[in-house]
């Protein structure tokens, strides 16, 4: 179906469709290749953006440039250099199902990531500056009058057109930008970032090949480059978000027996992400425990409690551990325990920025 000049819709010939495809390139034997987009089910509702809330869902009581989903998306889209990441690139879907009826959310069109500009090579300036500058942007072209070259203008890539400017020479999430400013990237905060992170760098150096290959690449030069582009921004994004905050994480309970006095007793174990991905070298942690009142919220201080052994407390009590790496001792991780019949549980994580 093609739509007319008055929006009525109409069978395609294939006069049309020839006219349509003959600038298109095609293969040496003449195949061409072709993108299509899966008709999402449900009846649309428009895009979605990225401040407020959309007063027609009453399931959308978070303002999205205050929801963690939306500001961490600045990481991956900053991993893909997906730079066309704004409101007309989404859209909401009502759906049914169960005898319920809501929202979805989708991001749509990615034809801007990587090193392609949907239908032409990705302009060097985006992802580094908005199409639009802004005035510390002008101000610097003018106070160093266009002789200093910032890192992007010098990258290089390589003379592949299936890749297009896609690298990861230049390539430093905390500065990268869409094409356009987003509300809720402009407010993502460290905590976001490393949620985001975290996903990122889930992802392995085969599994991301694996990826790439699905996309047939006509030119095995261009499914290396792009896979370990891939490989090397993750581990650009890991280190950058990794060594932002504590990266304390896959909390755990420990049990033990203290054989000197017969007694199982109960530890406080994690991992610590830079230390597993190589970011840093392994370090030492303070720890300090806190009685904790889940009806107040109150803090307080248990005096001579600095190992990872876990203080006592009756059933159903809670303690809190403060953890904290030298290099960063304005910056924290809270770990909250319950202690139930089975012995403590942990029941809450909270990332503290200054302490």
């Amino acid at each position: 179906m093609q739509s007319g000049e008055g929006g009525l819709s109409h069978g395609l010939s294939r006069r049309a469709l020839d006219r349509i495809l003959w600038r298109v390139p095609r293969t040496r034997d003449g195949r061409l290749r072709l993108l299509a987009s899966l008709a999402l089910p449900g009846r649309p509702a428009g895009p979605f953006r990225y401040r407020g809330t959309r007063s027609d869902d009453p399931n959308d009581l978070i303002p999205h440039e205050d929801r963690r989903d939306l500001r961490g998306l600045h990481v991956f889209c900053a991993w893909l250099n997906h730079t066309d990441a704004k409101s007309i690139n989404s859209l909401d879907i009502l759906v049914e199902e169960d005898c319920r009826r809501f929202v979805r959310h989708y991001l749509i069109d990615f034809g801007a990531a990587f090193g392609s500009d949907s239908d032409m090579l990705k302009n060097p300036r985006y992802g580094h500056a908005f199409i639009l500058p802004d005035g510390g942007e002008v101000w610097r072209g003018i106070l160093n009058l266009g002789l200093v070259a910032v890192p992007w203008e010098r990258a290089r890539y390589p003379k592949l057109r299936a890749v297009g400017r896609f690298g990861a020479e230049a390539f430093d999430p905390e500065t990268w930008v869409p094409n356009y400013p987003n509300p809720a990237f402009a407010r993502r905060q460290p905590e976001d970032e490393y949620w985001a992170a975290k996903i990122v760098m889930a992802f392995s150096d085969a599994e991301i090949r694996a990826i790439v290959d699905t996309g047939q690449f006509s030119d095995p030069r261009a499914a290396a480059w792009i896979a370990e582009t891939l490989i090397a921004r993750r581990d650009i994004v890991g280190r950058a978000y990794f060594t932002k905050v504590p990266a304390l994480d896959r909390f755990r309970v420990e049990r033990f027996r203290v054989e000197r006095f017969r007694v199982e007793d109960e530890a406080l174990r994690f991992d610590d992400l830079a230390v597993t991905h190589g970011f840093v070298q392994p370090r030492q942690y303070e720890i300090a425990w806190f009685r904790f009142d889940n009806a107040t919220r109150e803090l307080t201080l248990l005096p001579g409690e600095t190992e990872a052994r876990i203080p006592k407390a009756g059933p159903g009590g809670y303690v809190a551990a403060r953890l904290r790496v030298p290099d960063q001792p304005e910056k924290a991780v809270l770990v909250y325990l319950r202690r139930s019949g089975q012995g403590f549980e942990v029941v809450g994580v909270e990332r503290i920025s200054s302490v």
